[in-house]
């Protein structure tokens, strides 16, 4: 067992952790910004010294689940928070709606794949609940 690699891959999963956790507290609160440099490099720096445990256990012959469960979970948290980072597309302006607001038209495929416009909601009384995630 070699407890250096463990080490290291067990705080490879704790900053990632930490940042998943932060992301989506913010996310919660709706209070992300537009900047998300730091949760970038914090991300790389999970996954980096998930890298480093692999690497080192295995250049001293100890790679075990020890090192590798704690590494794999950092990879994967900080490959899947990064990817949605990566696909967030931020609102140009400061877009606001308020009851009464007439509704902009827009067309968008549903979860069972077909089309949906605004036009089928004409002379109904409805409810738009929009969650504004940071990806």
């Amino acid at each position: 067992m070699n407890v250096i690699a463990i080490g290291i891959a067990v705080g490879s999963l704790l900053v990632t952790m930490a940042v998943v956790v932060t992301y989506f507290s913010k996310v919660a609160q709706a209070k992300i910004g537009n900047e998300i440099g730091g949760l970038v490099l914090q991300l790389a720096l999970g996954l980096a010294l998930a890298a480093v445990s692999i690497v080192y256990a295995l250049q001293k012959g100890a790679l075990d689940a020890a090192v590798i469960a704690p590494a794999t979970l950092a990879t994967m948290f900080s490959s899947m928070l990064l990817y949605l980072l990566s696909q967030r597309k931020t609102p140009v302006g400061d877009l606001k709606v308020k009851v009464g607001d007439t509704l902009l038209a827009f067309e968008a495929k549903t979860s069972d794949g077909m089309r949906f416009h605004t036009s089928e909601l004409a002379d109904r009384r409805i409810l738009l609940r929009f969650f504004r995630g940071g990806w």
